[in-house]
């Protein structure tokens, strides 16, 4: 990136790739978990977030201390090969065992496993009181836009998307304390092992609560 238009097109390209990816996640465990599992199996994702931000600043310090330079390119740089060449890797192999439903045919479930995973989400949708001809001509994307939890969901995720961002600026802020690049990237793990902690405890006392 040489220019602030190389930047901001790469930057835009990077949010519509990504703008789909919690909402899917969402509503792939919806499939999969019946309604009062799927807070506590968005938590654990979410926490794997936090996971990878522990690991990250890891992988990136060992980065900038051993390859930094090498064949002409940043330490950045090759952050940014040898992390997008193992995602690449996983999403290839991911791609061949994640199925998408209980009843799209997957490798490691077995029949049994795949009628039960199906027996679930019909007994989960039998306890919804609905009428069959109240929305029969309306399609679901205008249910989508009418359903006030939708929206709720949203407002939270942009929430949530915004508080994350001082992620992007937090080495940098870490920097300042006047440890060098190594030590300031591993001080940035601990606030995120302690959000970690925090969110499965709080999961915890909440789910135990309504449950």
């Amino acid at each position: 990136m040489n220019s602030f238009r190389t930047a901001l097109l790469s930057r835009f390209l990077l949010g519509v790739t990504e703008a789909a990816y919690y909402p899917g996640v969402v509503l792939m465990l919806s499939r999969w978990y019946k309604r009062h599992e799927l807070a506590s199996r968005l938590v654990y994702f979410t926490c794997g977030v936090a996971a990878s931000r522990v690991i990250g600043p890891i992988i990136a310090s060992g980065i900038f201390a051993t390859v930094d330079g090498t064949l002409g390119c940043a330490g950045w740089r090759w952050l940014f090969f040898i992390e997008g060449a193992v995602t690449c890797v996983v999403a290839g192999i991911s791609l061949n065992l994640i199925p998408d439903f209980p009843a799209t045919p997957a490798s490691w479930l077995t029949k049994e496993e795949q009628i039960l995973a199906q027996q679930r989400m019909t007994d989960d949708m039998c306890c919804i009181v609905n009428d069959p001809l109240k929305n029969a001509h309306r399609s679901g994307f205008a249910e989508a836009l009418t359903d006030w939890t939708v929206w709720w969901l949203a407002v939270a995720l942009a929430f949530l998307t915004a508080m994350l961002t001082f992620e992007n600026f937090f080495p940098t802020l870490v920097a300042t304390m006047g440890y060098g690049t190594t030590t300031s990237l591993l001080l940035c793990a601990p606030p995120w092992i302690l959000g970690a902690a925090t969110s499965l405890l709080v999961m915890r006392l909440v789910l135990h609560d309504v449950f």
